[in-house]
């Protein structure tokens, strides 16, 4: 196979081409997966801030009722006072309760505050 020199260095400069080309299409197809990713990172975001704010609804009630339980009060200014050390000590397990309605609210409620965690982590790391 003949070439001549000046065929030779041509075909150098047209694979070049040919390399740009496809890094041009390859540029292309990370930008359309990048726009993809980023509209599912932003559908899940909206969707986790949607189910928060439904989630919290509820949040006013289910308290109001855990501590009145738990400081044994029906007044409703126990919902705005800054009294904590009981209902953390009920929550995490140190205090123990033995009737079983106590019970069944405390580990409601536990169950909605992991969720309603689960959700805020689910929007912090989106």
């Amino acid at each position: 196979m003949n070439m001549s020199f000046a065929a030779y260095h041509l075909r150098p400069s047209f694979a070049k081409k040919e390399r740009v080309v496809a890094l041009e299409k390859t540029k292309s197809i990370i930008e359309v997966k990048t726009e993809e990713r980023q509209m599912d990172t932003l559908i899940i975001h909206t969707t986790a801030v949607i189910a928060f704010i439904i989630w919290s609804f509820p949040l006013g009630l289910f308290r109001s009722r855990f501590r009145k339980m738990i400081y044994k009060t029906d007044s409703w200014w126990i919902n705005v006072k800054p009294v904590f050390w009981e209902e953390i000590k009920v929550l995490f397990g140190f205090h123990q309760r033995t009737d079983r309605v106590e019970l069944r609210v405390i580990n409601f409620y536990r169950f909605y505050l992991i969720v309603y965690f689960a959700i805020l982590i689910l929007i912090l790391s989106t």
